[in-house]
């Protein structure tokens, strides 16, 4: 019983569940002075506690004589006997100990092997023990006397009656032992001298009849206590069976126990609830593997399809499954609608026992949410379906005013008042145009497709270009923009120019926007605190409004602003540093801001870059010319524009003039299909929306009559959600020009296809 109880759960034994199982099995049986536990050799565990104490924390393998025996008894796994002995706490008691292994799963979760665990042990009270067999009836009316002690047999020391009874004429019978033997003698003979006596034989007679029907009593008696000690063990083996028939019948959860041969020898009335078998002979005796096979056959389990492909591979996963020594569970959807996982134990005899547990509720919760992040991805693509028409929607008029205004800008022709007018309408519409690409760089950054891109750059230079560009906004302040990037950064990197330029543009304009007097500051140092690859550090400081540090919590969540209340000074969406910290994470940094109230601020990024193989620390600053038509100088180059926006026709006709670059225009893509077969074009500019034909389509009729693949097509679009120019690609585009577009960009991208040479 000590031995099922450890071995049922090893490592959730403590002492409150050993008081109550011993207590329980102690009392249901007669002269048990005491239960043990001894973990590793060492009493742990002892009931009961009161008159038993003295032997808490006793080292059953330190003793060497003890240490032999206990080592022996592991060896042979069998049970250890010692004494009788006399107790400490009183009396005398013999002491049986048996050796428990557990198995390794068990235990460590590692295999099938058995290893010690420790020892069970058991006191039985000698007198009760005596008087239970019924030798004290004996004892009483001859002289007997027992040997044998530590389970000697014959060779042990007497410790019931005289040592006198066996070195005399005697009688003697083995009495086994669950470990050795007990040897018990009685004396046959009368005192010397009166056996010529007449008077006397008859009494020697008598004496020794007597002694031979005590003899055969006690033998005749022994079956009837062995026969009464079965039925005894047969009625509390039937309450042990009881009980753990309610106790499984109570369980929430199916249960079935199947023998080392995998038959079914026990299941509950949860499980034939499962299985529909409520009204049907239990299944007992029947195989895993058949009770599967007829679960199938009677449509109990809900399949994909009702094919018998389908039921035999269910059929061999089941029984895969079934197999394996350590399982995570599976899970089953059963016709009745129910879902069920099972978990299977193995335990040490062979067996094994499966719980089935109903998860269908938590099944409908999964399906539940399945829905909800279906819908959730649903209306993420409508999201992004609206912002991509958004964006086409407002970057071709966008394409139309910036162009057009630029054209105003360069002509020359304008006085300084109209000059001023021109500049400040084309500051606006750029302004919207960030607005625009803030909210598209953050639609890309929650659906993950935001894609750095890997370029050497002098990173000195790209922090001068983009104070550069900040030059102006600070000067209309009147506020200083200082430039401290020290000549460490003088160096050859590999990056993302653009994205870095992208997050330096948002922090300084930051800084204006929030400083009225005084300065802005940007540093570049390497970050020298960091081992390996180099990290540069980027520090932007103000002397503005400057913030709180609960404000400073809230500062990168998109669309959280200093202020925003209906009368704020400061205009922005607040996507701007959230924006930036989703890029500097992107890269592989850090960034953190820190300010105080009318103070300033300071936002401080430190970003991991690739120092290039062609660095060199004397690069100086070289800006890209920009291109005029005189830079050109080619001949006459004719090319095709697929443009549906009127606006947009009169703004890339205007950019083009006296450009060395000859325009057709067409309005949609059936069109820009019917002019490439009439005419050799260069290159065609293809915009996608357009009516009768998208670009997408027109792109792909175009190729089909281009055999050799030479005609370069670029997509000019206003869409830029993600994904978008991958598309183009496959459709069979070169490259991508995105609305709105300038007149130098234009003309770059013109000469990259056209004129490569012109390219610096």
């Amino acid at each position: 019983g000590l031995a099922g109880f450890v071995r049922a759960g090893p490592e959730s034994i403590n002492n409150d569940s050993f008081q109550a199982f011993a207590s329980d099995l102690g009392r249901s049986l007669t002269g048990v002075r005491s239960l043990q536990l001894a973990p590793d050799g060492v009493v742990t565990y002892l009931w009961p506690q009161a008159t038993n104490s003295p032997a808490m924390g006793h080292d059953l393998l330190a003793d060497p004589k003890r240490r032999e025996a206990a080592m022996k008894a592991i060896e042979m796994k069998r049970l250890w006997v010692a004494g009788p002995l006399e107790l400490i706490q009183g009396g005398t008691a013999l002491i049986g100990r048996a050796p428990i292994f557990v198995s390794d799963q068990q235990s460590t979760g590692t295999g099938d092997s058995e290893s010690f665990w420790g020892f069970a042990t058991v006191l039985v009270d000698l007198p009760k023990l005596l008087e239970k067999s019924g030798f004290d009836d004996v004892a009483s009316d001859a002289n007997v006397a027992i040997r044998g002690r530590d389970g000697l047999g014959m060779h042990g020391e007497v410790f019931t009656g005289s040592e006198a009874v066996f070195s005399g004429p005697h009688l003697s019978a083995d009495v086994a032992l669950p470990a050795g033997s007990w040897n018990v003698g009685i004396a046959t003979t009368a005192k010397p001298g009166l056996s010529d006596i007449p008077a006397l034989k008859l009494v020697f007679a008598f004496a020794l009849a007597s002694l031979v029907s005590a003899l055969l009593y006690l033998l005749l008696r022994l079956p009837f206590r062995f026969q009464r000690a079965v039925e005894n063990a047969k009625e509390e083996l039937d309450e042990s069976n009881a009980r753990f028939k309610d106790a499984i019948e109570s369980l929430p959860d199916g249960f079935a126990v199947f023998d080392s041969e995998d038959k079914m020898v026990r299941c509950n009335e949860k499980y034939r609830e499962f299985f529909d078998v409520r009204n049907k002979p239990v299944p007992l005796g029947v195989s895993f593997s058949q009770l599967v096979r007829e679960g199938l056959e009677s449509g109990i389990y809900r399949l994909q399809d009702d094919s018998d492909a389908a039921r035999d591979a269910f059929l061999d996963q089941r029984l895969a499954h079934h197999r394996q020594p350590r399982q995570e569970g599976m899970e089953m959807e059963l016709a009745s609608g129910r879902w069920i996982r099972t978990i299977e134990c193995k335990v040490p005899s062979g067996g094994t026992v499966i719980s089935y547990t109903d998860i269908s509720e938590l099944k409908q919760k999964e399906f539940e949410l399945a829905r909800e992040n279906q819908r959730a991805e649903q209306a993420s693509a409508a999201k992004s379906a609206f912002l991509a028409t958004v964006s086409h929607e407002l970057r071709t008029p966008m394409n139309a005013i910036l162009g057009l205004l630029n054209l105003v800008q360069i002509s020359g022709r304008l006085g300084a008042q109209d000059q001023e007018y021109i500049d400040t309408t084309h500051e606006s519409a750029e302004h919207l145009l960030n607005l625009l690409n803030e909210l598209l760089d953050l639609s890309k950054m929650e659906s993950g497709k935001l894609e750095l891109e890997l370029s050497e750059f002098n990173l000195a230079n790209i922090v001068r270009k983009t104070l550069k560009l900040s030059e102006a906004k600070a000067h209309q302040k009147d506020l200083l923009l200082i430039d401290a990037v020290h000549s460490e950064t003088l160096l050859m990197v590999k990056g993302d120019a653009g994205r870095l330029q992208q997050i330096l543009l948002n922090l300084l304009s930051n800084g204006i926007k929030f400083t009225n007097e005084g300065s802005v500051t940007l540093t570049v140092t390497k970050d020298n605190r960091r081992t390996g690859t180099t990290w540069a550090n980027f520090k932007v400081t103000d002397t503005g409004v400057g913030f709180t540090d609960a404000q400073a919590e809230t500062l990168f969540a998109p669309f959280r602003q200093l202020d925003s209340t209906a009368s704020r000074k400061h205009e922005g969406t607040g996507l701007g540093l959230a924006i930036c910290k989703r890029l500097v994470e992107a890269m592989g940094g850090e960034i953190e801001a820190h300010g105080t109230p009318g103070q300033g601020a300071t936002f401080e990024f430190s970003i991991p870059l690739e120092i290039s193989l062609n660095a060199v620390s004397d690069i100086t600053e070289q800006s890209a010319p920009e291109i005029t038509p005189a830079a050109l100088g080619h001949a006459p180059i004719r090319i095709l524009i697929a443009e549906d926006s009127p606006a947009n026709q009169i703004v890339f006709r205007a950019m083009l003039q006296d450009t060395g670059y000859v325009p057709d225009i067409v309005g949609n893509g059936l069109e820009a299909v019917e002019a490439a077969k009439s005419m050799d074009y260069e290159l065609i500019l293809m915009d996608i929306f357009m009516p009768e034909m998208d670009g997408l389509e027109a792109t792909r009729k175009i190729r089909q009559s281009d055999s050799s693949g030479s005609l370069p097509i670029i997509a000019l679009t206003a869409n830029a959600m993600p994904g978008d120019q991958e598309k183009f690609m496959e459709a069979g585009m070169d490259d991508y020009l995105a609305k709105p577009v300038v007149k130098n960009t234009l003309l770059r991208m013109l000469n990259k296809w056209s004129n490569p040479a012109l390219i610096s």
